[in-house]
């Protein structure tokens, strides 16, 4: 059972696309401003998560390990080995992301992704995904009766928010002859 479990997810990690999470990098760039908070990444897309998960956050600048967290920044300049982007605005339905949170049952798919943020996007596309969960590079989505687990190292996940259908206005009522 576990081979073709992991049979079918190479497969299905072998024809997934990569969307980026922050457009527009800047590489060997420093984007001036004042931090509003630090995380310590390895790779500089990762500071983009916590950008977005940050009140405040407008752009990052990746430094030997570190994310600076920016609420404004200045003129661009030149700093070998930093990678710059600004945040983007999300179009997701897609709650805030939770970090070391994971979702276990109630599957209706998964993909291959780098990010929570593309795992998000691969969520939006599926119909009966309401909760997803990205965990070592998979992707992994469920239905709304997945049960909730806190305190996975590594684990990131969130929850669709579908928009509530507006009510119909009630009609004035006729008034009598």
């Amino acid at each position: 059972m576990k081979v073709s479990l992991v049979l079918a997810g190479l497969f299905a990690a072998s024809e997934a696309t990569f969307a980026p999470q922050c457009t527009n990098l800047q590489y060997n760039t420093d984007l001036p401003g004042d931090v509003i908070a630090k995380s310590y990444r390895f790779f500089a897309s990762e500071c983009c998560t916590d950008c977005r998960n940050t009140n405040g956050c407008a752009a990052y600048v990746h430094y030997y390990g570190t994310c600076y967290l920016k609420a404004a920044t200045g003129t661009a300049r030149s700093l070998w080995g930093a990678t710059s982007a600004k945040l983007q605005p999300s179009s997701s339905s897609c709650s805030k992301l939770e970090s070391s949170t994971y979702y276990w049952g109630s599957d209706v798919g998964y993909t291959f992704r780098f990010t929570a943020a593309g795992c998000c996007a691969d969520c939006d596309a599926n119909p009966a995904c309401e909760r997803f969960t990205s965990y070592l590079g998979w992707c992994m989505m469920h239905g709304k009766d997945a049960t909730r687990y806190t305190g996975v190292w590594g684990a990131t996940s969130g929850s669709r928010v579908c928009p509530q259908p507006t009510p119909a206005p009630t009609p004035a009522p006729t008034p009598a002859p």
